[in-house]
């Protein structure tokens, strides 16, 4: 085993394991685990968008406003948000969230999965979904 501090995704699984297998993973996201860098965002979310660069994490809005800046090696429990995030760095992390959510919508295109499409629920569906607390 090893460990390695760099930020990941779970998109970063397929193509490491893919190519253990010696199967090309050059039309999926992420990338492998070993040639991960710092530099590499990770992104995540629906509604609104987390992003680790480095050392900072940003949560957007739906619009892309940056809602919340921490400096996660300062301050790695995110109990308190930058009011004056680097104006540099937001600028850049918001090109690379608009570059993935790109990606984002190319792959559910060629794939056949549409953001936002609306999906019939069973009964029984919408009763599990309300014990969870996602319906009222």
């Amino acid at each position: 085993g090893e460990r390695n501090e760099v930020p990941s995704s779970s998109l970063d699984l397929a193509p490491t394991l893919l190519e253990f297998a010696s199967i090309s993973a050059d039309d999926l996201p992420g990338t492998h685990l070993r040639r991960r860098t710092t530099e590499q965002p990770v992104f995540s979310g629906t509604f609104s968008t987390a992003a680790v660069l480095g050392l900072e994490k940003s949560i957007f809005s739906k619009s892309g406003d940056v809602e919340f800046f921490y400096d996660l090696e300062g301050d790695p429990g995110e109990t308190h948000s930058l009011s004056e995030p680097p104006r540099d760095r937001v600028r850049k992390l918001k090109r690379m969230r608009r570059a993935w959510l790109q990606q984002s919508r190319a792959l559910g295109e060629k794939y056949g999965v549409v953001s936002g499409e609306e999906v019939a629920l069973s009964e029984r569906e919408r009763e599990r979904l309300r014990a969870f607390g996602y319906l009222e």
